[in-house]
């Protein structure tokens, strides 16, 4: 059971609130009058003026405070954001569209529509020959480029061509018992 407020905790409520009003936050309420923020929202709620996230946020960037949630470090200026997205393009050639991510195993899939959880160049070869793969057809990048989804680098080919065609850019050296030593990748254009 909650005990009722007095009226000079009533006036002090009134008070935060017209502050509230202003544009001032929970966590400045909190500093300047020295009382916890639960307590404030508590109040704040029980007369109905507390904002919503969504108004805090647009007050909090109306008035120049939003710095995005959690983040640490001050916003950007312009000419270092150029910066960062030229970096960005240089560490992948093939700009990201939207909806799509780099699998740990170095292939590009899509994150959204209908082809979710598809390898894209899979997509493409299915697109361009209009019916879907098997699971014993294997897409060969030809640059083995895995990002590289050019139509004219991908290759159709079945399982067994494939791991011959990876084997051979392999070069296998055998101790005296005929077990495999090392392995050095030879040149790409051999294939």
């Amino acid at each position: 059971m909650s005990n009722p407020l007095s009226n000079e905790e009533k006036e002090k409520t009134k008070a935060w609130a017209e502050m509230y009003a202003q544009g001032a936050s929970l966590g400045k309420l909190s500093v300047m009058i020295n009382v916890p923020i639960s307590t404030i929202r508590y109040r704040l709620h029980k007369m109905g003026v507390l904002r919503t996230l969504s108004e805090a946020n647009k007050l909090s960037f109306a008035l120049g405070r939003d710095r995005g949630i959690g983040r640490k470090c001050p916003p950007r200026r312009p000419e270092s954001l150029e910066k960062y997205r030229i970096a960005a393009q240089k560490r992948w050639k093939d700009k990201q569209v939207r909806g799509t991510r780099i699998t740990s195993q170095g292939y590009v899939e899509f994150t959204t529509g209908e082809h979710k959880g598809k390898m894209v160049h899979r997509v493409l070869i299915e697109n361009l020959l209009g019916r879907k793969l098997s699971t014993t057809e294997v897409v060969h990048h030809l640059n083995e480029n895995k990002t590289d989804n050019r139509i004219e680098n991908l290759k159709l080919i079945n399982p067994s061509k494939h791991r011959l065609i990876h084997l051979q850019s392999l070069e296998l050296e055998r101790d005296s018992r005929g077990r495999i030593k090392n392995t050095r990748r030879t040149n790409a254009e051999s294939m």
